[in-house]
């Protein structure tokens, strides 16, 4: 048994959830890997912990408020490596922050996923600013995402233009609120063929 296999396996499995009945931010246990009829049946069983709504939404989508009162590591103080690991079991995580963090901490074990994911929508860009408030450090490189794939290379070209207008239609707290010009935005950067 291999303890950083076993750990990267299961924190590949968090899947963050939020109820759409009472707004309850909660983390459940993926069944991942599976057949997808068992995901199926797993997805439509979930309920819930606080009301037991079975009315779930994939995802926390949360404030930078929301996601400052988590734990982010032992002390004002902690390490990268510390703070990614208090991230990836209690962040508001996807794919593509996973791949920013396999990325740019290259060494970790705790940053394992599809290291080529990108932002498909404004609620993935708004788990990667998070983790980037998290671990400041990662946004400082951010330019390493650029040899990931040509459309990070895009996202990358434009990134603090897509930070810029996404914080003017959320705020800089990244509050709850429609996104149009940085959705329209980011769907062309996701869409420009390689040229």
């Amino acid at each position: 048994m291999n303890f950083s296999t076993d750990l990267r396996t299961f924190l590949d499995q968090i899947m963050t959830m939020t109820c759409r009945a009472c707004a309850n931010p909660f983390t459940t246990i993926s069944p991942a890997p599976c057949p997808v009829e068992d995901f199926v049946a797993f997805s439509q069983n979930l309920q819930c912990p606080r009301c037991g709504s079975h009315d779930i939404l994939l995802g926390q989508n949360r404030t930078a408020a929301e996601d400052a009162r988590y734990p982010h590591g032992k002390s004002a103080n902690a390490s990268v490596s510390e703070r990614l690991f208090y991230w990836a079991i209690n962040g508001d995580t996807g794919s593509s922050s996973r791949a920013i963090a396999a990325k740019l901490d290259r060494a970790s074990e705790l940053a394992h996923g599809n290291g080529k994911a990108h932002p498909i929508d404004t609620a993935d860009l708004r788990r990667c600013l998070l983790l980037l408030r998290r671990i400041p450090e990662f946004h400082r490189g951010i330019d390493g995402m650029s040899g990931v794939s040509p459309t990070w290379a895009r996202i990358v070209a434009r990134f603090d233009e897509l930070v810029a207008l996404f914080e003017e239609e959320t705020g800089i707290g990244l509050e709850r609120a429609p996104t149009p010009h940085t959705s329209a935005l980011l769907a062309t950067l996701i869409a420009e063929p390689q040229g």
